[in-house]
């Protein structure tokens, strides 16, 4: 799955599924997929959804990654 996080002050990234995605797990994803083949990948959001154009275009950035 991909999902947000939530930074605790002392630097541990808690995954929440509560937040947006950030440039650093899109970058895991594509070096992932680049390494094993578009594998299916669940967006993970459980909380705090945003509109869902936004969620659309997170998942249509999975759907590029993966083309």
């Amino acid at each position: 799955h991909i999902a947000g996080h939530w930074v605790e002050p002392d630097g541990l990234l808690i995954d929440t599924h509560g937040a947006a995605v950030v440039d650093q797990v899109w970058l895991l994803l594509a070096e992932a997929y680049r390494r094993v083949g578009p594998l299916p990948t669940c967006l993970e959001r459980d909380f705090d959804f945003p509109p869902l154009a936004v969620l659309g275009a997170e998942v249509a950035q999975i759907a590029g990654l993966q083309a």
